[in-house]
């Protein structure tokens, strides 16, 4: 029955559909798996703070690149030095002290004091702070949004509608989407000679015939 139902949907959607589908599918998965590695987020609670970015219209690769930035700051905030004085208050502007500072990434930070703050606080103090962490304009203006989102509410949200991707499967499709690539290549590899040698054979053939044809067409016959 199942194997029914889905020949019926590719037979409704088609298979292009499908196979776009798929595609989507692991290409999204690697982004979470790569952007959690880069962040030391978990796929889950990244999946939870894109869906944040998507409500809030916001870009969410920009979103990453700023978090990027605030890992910069968090670690020149821990470092010994009167010279880090600025990044230290700017974060205590935002809800963040050091033990805090210590113990979570960027993105556990932002999804958690800072947003705890930020709905509490001065929506300028924040923006204050943001700037004096050496953020651009576009890039604070990425995160205000995203930081009145209820991040336990949507994430609660999200597994009750089944729109919450485990990690290992986040992996196990990352890893297929690699595998993928590979047999691509390899395909590419293997088969790029004959098509050359078929493509080549193809001209002159169509060549020949056109030259034949040519001359057909230029003979003259009597009875």
């Amino acid at each position: 029955a199942t194997r029914s139902i889905a020949n019926t949907l590719i037979g409704m959607v088609g298979i292009g559909t499908v196979g776009l589908a798929i595609h989507k599918t692991v290409e999204s998965a690697s982004e979470l798996v790569v952007a959690s590695q880069r962040l030391g987020l978990g796929v889950q609670q990244l999946q939870v703070l894109r869906q944040a970015a998507i409500a809030a219209g916001q870009d969410f690769s920009l979103l990453i690149r700023t978090f990027e930035k605030l890992e910069v700051a968090r670690k020149k905030a821990l470092t010994p030095g009167r010279e880090n004085d600025s990044e230290r208050r700017a974060f205590a502007r935002v809800g963040v002290n050091r033990d805090m500072l210590a113990n979570q990434t960027a993105a556990q930070l932002f999804m958690g004091p800072m947003s705890k703050a930020f709905k509490a606080g001065n929506q300028e103090d924040m923006v204050t702070a943001l700037k004096s962490l050496e953020l651009a304009r576009n890039e604070f203006g990425a995160m205000i949004p995203v930081l009145k989102t209820d991040f336990v509410e949507l994430s609660k949200k999200m597994g009750e509608a089944g729109a919450m991707m485990d990690t290992l499967t986040a992996v196990k499709l990352k890893n297929l989407g690699n595998e993928f690539q590979l047999l691509a290549k390899i395909i590419t590899t293997v088969l790029g000679p004959t098509i050359v040698r078929v493509s080549e054979w193809i001209a002159r053939a169509t060549f020949k015939g056109g030259k034949a044809v040519a001359d057909i067409s230029g003979c003259s016959f009597s009875l």
